[in-house]
């Protein structure tokens, strides 16, 4: 009989099985999971990957690992609206 631990190990992992890369990604961000930086839009929070989108953007990987990178967790922007910024994470 499995423990307890096996258990809870064993559904933690459950969601990588026979999943492509894209699909692994996709469940990350649709259960919040893993997060490093916050993004406060309009009043609101949107949490997402840096390397994720410093992958996809040249503007993310500066603004997150250049010679003047924003360590801050919360990165506030105020000239956008929440669900543009929404958009362009997903």
């Amino acid at each position: 009989m499995a423990s307890e631990i096996d258990k809870k190990e064993s559904k933690s992992t459950d969601w990588r099985q026979q999943k492509q890369m894209p699909e692994c990604l996709s469940y990350l961000s649709e259960h919040k999971m893993w997060h490093d930086v916050t993004f406060s839009v309009s009043g609101k929070l949107l949490h997402s990957h840096r390397l994720i989108l410093s992958l996809r953007s040249p503007v993310f990987e500066a603004m997150f690992y250049g010679p003047v990178a924003d360590k801050n967790e919360v990165i506030e922007i105020p000239d956008l609206e929440h669900n543009i910024l929404d958009s362009i994470l997903r």
